[in-house]
């Protein structure tokens, strides 16, 4: 691997482990294998025409095409080389949180990966990450409805009104 390796370097590789495969050959042969990448992405990372880094799929194929690690795809395309998947790292839970709770932190995830986009780009700082929360989470959306065991036991509980003191 030289210092400098890029997806160009990787779909070289590829194109030798395949046999001189084109391409569209090269894009085939991923697909069957479940990975999702087309011959116009293929042609436009080997000819370094690509304008940004590609997704994760398109990184988790060309690293199959060429037999390497998927970190060795993403140090190619200039990005950090992740762990495993944020998503495996949720708490189980997760999906309890109501509307608002998943807006904002989807709000904040989409600003951080924003912020990697662009560049240069100075660090986000806290007014502005909460500014980006404000305006993502909208205030007319309602939380889900409680569990049907939790309505049931609402509907159960006595009324906490108080009644007018007649005793008097």
């Amino acid at each position: 691997m030289t210092e400098h390796e890029t997806l160009a370097d990787l779909l070289a590789m590829a194109k030798v482990r395949h046999n001189g495969a084109s391409g569209r050959d090269l894009a085939r042969r991923a697909t069957d294998h479940g990975l999702q990448i087309s011959h116009a992405s293929i042609s436009a990372l080997a000819g370094s025409r690509h304008r940004r880094p590609p997704g994760r799929q398109v990184l988790e194929a060309v690293a199959w095409l060429a037999g390497v690690p998927i970190a060795r795809a993403e140090r190619a395309a200039g990005l950090p080389v992740s762990g495993r998947p944020f998503v495996d790292e949720l708490p189980d839970d997760i999906d309890r949180l109501g509307r608002r709770e998943r807006d904002a932190l989807l709000a904040v995830a989409r600003a951080f990966l924003e912020q990697q986009r662009e560049t240069p780009a100075p660090p986000m700082t806290g007014d502005a990450v909460v500014h980006q929360l404000r305006s993502a989470t909208a205030p007319d959306v309602e939380d889900p409805p409680p569990p049907a065991a939790d309505q049931a036991a609402a509907r159960r509980a006595p009324l906490e009104e108080e009644a007018p003191d007649t005793t008097a």
